[in-house]
């Protein structure tokens, strides 16, 4: 009996392993060298730990704006995309505070992303792709509110709606 239940697991556990295995092959990162990235040698001040508060949470000071379900309203593997873009949205909202402007923040547009940018060579759209697509796409193409395109988490390759940078 005992082996038989061994058995049942052992089997259980392989038909898992094999789902995820085949769930995740949209999760894929391609690690792309990136010629444009630049680095700096850090000063003492932005390495001296000490100078740093104990606690500091952007949140806690209003100026993180709104973390959106990449699978709604079905699943896209976009999570990099969602990821990269909240943050660049979290800091045009510090940046604007910074600078005395006020308003509705300000939320990129992820489906013009996903759309987009596999036509470019940056990502997989819903096939996924990395954080440094996101951020390249925006510095060559720019990138809409979201408001323009919103989200749909739809196939890159069927929806690009005409409105795709050349």
């Amino acid at each position: 009996m005992v082996a038989w239940r061994a058995l049942a697991i052992a089997a259980l556990l392989g038909v898992v392993v094999a789902a995820k295995k085949t769930d995740c092959t949209k999760c894929h990162r391609t690690w792309k060298h990136r010629s444009a990235t630049k680095h700096h040698a850090w000063t003492q001040d932005e390495t001296d730990l000490a100078l740093l508060p104990k606690h500091f949470d952007w949140c806690e000071q209003g100026m993180c704006t709104t973390s959106w379900n990449q699978h709604i309203p079905q699943y896209c593997g976009s999570c990099f995309a969602h990821g990269s873009l909240s943050s660049a949205n979290d800091r045009i909202k510090i940046m604007n505070h910074k600078l005395g402007i006020r308003g509705p923040d300000v939320m990129l547009g992820r489906q013009s992303f996903l759309n987009c940018a596999p036509g470019h060579g940056l990502s997989d759209g819903c096939g996924g792709g990395e954080p440094a697509d996101v951020y390249e796409f925006m510095r060559v193409y720019g990138l809409p509110d979201e408001t323009c395109l919103p989200y749909n988490a739809t196939d890159h390759t069927k929806y690009t709606n005409g409105t795709c940078p050349p």
